[in-house]
């Protein structure tokens, strides 16, 4: 298994945000990767919105880059200042990165289109039947939601 670093934005509308990581560090899952998402992990631990430790949890992600195998950018929702920082590291330790979309959109915007936002199922009136409204079955993703490989 690919040791995969996962990057995507945190700072701004960080609920949304964690959410989209939680989404990309399925993504990597269903890759056959083995996903770090710092960004999840460490705030659990340190405020992301105190600068002292945002900074002390930069410096750990950085420090386990070091360790793994490819930096996956997760694109969809742009790219932040410490994904920057992240990119130009692993750039100076030859770390390959790969730029990555999932097709990831808002509740709202999948509720309108009818398909669940965690993995793009359609959804279903019943929750035995998959994905309704607030809550993801987290089956496999569907065909079209395939990743393509080398994308």
């Amino acid at each position: 298994m690919l040791r995969t670093f996962i990057a995507s934005p945190l700072s701004g509308d960080t609920a949304r945000n964690q959410r989209y990581a939680t989404a990309c560090m399925r993504d990597s899952l269903m890759r056959g990767e083995s996903p770090y998402a710092p960004h999840l992990l460490l705030t659990q631990a340190l405020r992301d919105d105190v600068p002292e430790e945002r900074a002390m949890g930069m410096k750990a992600a950085l420090a386990m880059l070091a360790g793994c195998d490819v930096l996956a950018v997760y694109e969809d929702l742009g790219v932040s200042s410490g994904m920057a920082g992240e990119i130009s590291r692993a750039e100076a330790l030859g770390i390959p990165v790969e730029r990555r979309r999932i097709g990831w959109v808002e509740a709202e915007a999948a509720a309108r289109e009818g398909r669940c936002n965690r993995c793009g199922w359609p959804l279903r009136e019943r929750v035995e039947d998959g994905c309704t409204p607030g809550n993801c079955s987290m089956r496999p993703l569907p065909p079209e939601r395939w990743p393509v490989k080398g994308s």
